[in-house]
């Protein structure tokens, strides 16, 4: 099984590994006859599926670039993905808001995955068509190009040669996985945590890969028992979902080996607890790949550490890489003090596509990649995520963490999730909102979560503003949508009234 689909209730959709390899190869003669050539850029629009799959190997195959977005993204952002990318081709599923067979005043040709499509032949038709001959390219040409989550406006789309994804896979699957292995996956094949560090890491060791086209708790757990899954991903929330569900007597009773993941501090020994799972930690980004990572999690150099040190610790730096924290003068910053994380190594992006201007910008004068995220490092030089870049709130001249804000609110057994956000204020610059879920069955109120920050935090940094919600709206890859946490401000409860 190299990879298959899997549905709740219906039987999985799979393919092997000399099977995908040969249908890419037809599918690659289908779409050189289109007029697809080396360099040429491919926006893939689709749920996980084997066409998506074969797609996705035949585009590189041709030597073209692969442009996966989000299945389900809407008409208005696949059109400034294919403005932004200049795509010749689109390859989108039927069943895509976004398909239309229609390509007058268009500058691209669209292709159908699926036969029902019309039009040009489908990727499906393709898979009948003979073998073609695979296009040499050399290892620092373009390859994969994947956009970037969490942006504004217009998305940035990162270029990773052949030879930075070669050998980005040859340390992870060196370190992390084994021939042995089955993967399960659930992240979407738009980004880098569902595509290359799960379902293509697999295929470069040959080993099953499983995506579940849509997570639940039950079909996760499905899934790692029918299919006897050794290794998967646990991304924050997804930790919190297992936890909160009804305990049973099989919880221990998996074949889970290795799990990679995010986590809270009170996870830790909770998820070690009830299922005997230690979440492997790591830190990297679309540009990146992985620069650091935490695996032995008794090594001498996370001794003593506290629970918040330790789910914030990323590990030493992978071989190859450097790592430094850069203060607002420049200047480096000595161990345990936060600053701006500044990396280089050897799988590093290649570019911005068609944005030569940003990427002047992510690089310093003697080529250090300017990540945006604040971290600090500790005298052993392991490097300590704390927060993205525009997550600091500016209030009265002070620089307030929302991540150190959160990490107190999440202190508090009646809140679950939180997510803090600055808001503009005329006096002060900007204020500090808390947006806050309930733990099940809890009825915290916002007087005793003022309290509870101010035990804890500096007046300064307690929230102003408490907005309870019931649940977040989260991204593909789970992630809090901060820029849809619009909600009435008459609601919010405010500390100084």
């Amino acid at each position: 099984m190299g990879f298959a689909v899997l549905k709740d209730g219906v039987k999985p959709a799979a393919i092997d590994r000399s099977a995908l390899v040969d249908r890419a190869l037809r599918v690659c003669r289908g779409l050189q006859d289109l007029g697809l050539r080396k360099g040429t850029v491919v926006v893939l629009l689709g749920e996980p599926s084997v066409p998506w799959a074969v797609t996705f190997a035949a585009v590189l195959l041709a030597g073209g670039m692969p442009v996966p977005i989000h299945a389900r993204s809407t008409p208005a952002e696949f059109e400034r993905v294919m403005a932004v990318s200049r795509a010749k081709f689109a390859v989108v599923s039927v069943l895509s808001s976004a398909f239309t067979a229609d390509e007058q005043d268009r500058d691209w040709t669209t292709v159908p995955m699926e036969r029902a499509g019309g039009g040009h032949p489908s990727i499906e038709a393709m898979f009948e068509l003979d073998r073609a001959v695979p296009a040499a390219c050399d290892e620092d040409e373009p390859a994969v190009v994947l956009p970037t989550s969490g942006t504004t406006g217009d998305p940035k789309l990162v270029v990773h040669t052949h030879r930075s994804h070669m050998e980005f896979l040859d340390g992870w699957t060196d370190r992390l996985m084994t021939g042995d292995d089955k993967v399960l996956g659930f992240l979407p094949l738009n980004h880098q945590g569902g595509l290359l560090i799960a379902w293509i890491a697999a295929f470069y060791l040959g080993i099953p890969y499983y995506h579940l086209s849509q997570f639940s708790v039950r079909e996760f757990w499905d899934a790692v028992h029918t299919y006897q899954i050794t290794w998967t991903g646990l991304i924050d929330p997804v930790p919190g979902y297992l936890l909160d569900a009804e305990p049973t007597d099989g919880d221990r009773a998996h074949s889970l080996r290795m799990v990679i993941g995010s986590r809270r501090p009170s996870q830790i020994p909770a998820m070690e607890r009830r299922f005997g799972i230690r979440l492997m930690r790591s830190y990297g980004s679309t540009e990146t790949t992985h620069v650091a990572m935490s695996v032995e999690l008794n090594r001498p150099e996370v001794a003593g550490l506290t629970l918040e040190e330790f789910a914030a610790c990323a590990g030493p730096p992978l071989p190859g890489w450097s790592f430094r924290i850069i203060q607002e003068d420049r200047a480096e910053a000595p161990p345990g003090v936060t600053g701006s994380l500044e990396v280089r190594g050897p799988w590093l992006f290649a570019y911005y596509l068609n944005n030569p201007e940003a990427t002047a910008a992510a690089f310093t004068e003697d080529g250090w990649f300017k990540t945006g995220d604040r971290a600090y490092v500790n005298r052993h030089r392991e490097l300590f995520f704390v927060e993205r870049a525009g997550n600091s709130i500016r209030r009265n001249g002070e620089n307030i963490s929302a991540a150190e804000v959160e990490s107190v609110l999440l202190e508090h057994p009646g809140i679950s999730q939180v997510c803090v956000v600055g808001v503009p204020d005329a006096r002060r610059g900007q204020e500090v909102r808390a947006c806050v879920v309930r733990s099940p069955g809890s009825t915290v109120t916002a007087d005793e979560i003022f309290d509870h920050c101010l035990a804890s935090l500096s007046k300064f940094k307690v929230p102003r503003y408490i907005d309870f919600w019931d649940e977040f709206p989260r991204t593909s890859t789970f992630k809090i949508a901060r820029r849809e946490l619009g909600s009435d401000p008459d609601t919010w409860v405010d500390r100084y009234a």
